[in-house]
């Protein structure tokens, strides 16, 4: 079973480049990179970093 950064997409070896998505899907996600942000399983570096990408998405 995934932890919930893997299921965010924390996967080093992952490819970088990501399909176009829906601004609701990235809502969702950018909620759940917060509240793991806030119980302090990521850092704020992390929680920048990934915000960014989803963001690229759009």
């Amino acid at each position: 079973m995934l932890n919930e950064k893997e299921k965010l997409g924390f996967d080093e070896l992952a490819a970088p480049a990501a399909p176009v998505s829906k601004p609701s899907e990235i809502s969702i996600l950018i909620a759940q990179l917060n509240a793991l942000h806030k119980e302090g399983m990521l850092t704020d570096q992390e929680f920048q970093k990934k915000k960014a990408e989803l963001l690229a998405r759009l």
